[in-house]
């Protein structure tokens, strides 16, 4: 089974913080986990997204690492 992450709530004061780049794990491809469906729970609106995302995001991604 392949690893899956998720997004953190956006008001989490470490949701955007600096991490070690040590523990940083380079190289992975993130496949959106589409039977999870989407979310507007975590992240705050966006002015990057496409109006067709309505401000969402795909709840979890598959981790595809190599």
């Amino acid at each position: 089974k392949m690893s899956q992450i998720g997004f953190l709530r956006g008001k989490d004061p470490s949701t955007f913080s600096v991490l070690d780049p040590d523990i940083i794990i380079r190289g992975v491809h993130l496949i959106p986990t589409f039977e999870l469906g989407k979310t507007k729970e975590f992240l705050p609106d966006s002015s990057v997204r496409h109006d067709a995302d309505l401000d969402q995001d795909w709840l979890y991604f598959y981790v595809n690492m190599w």
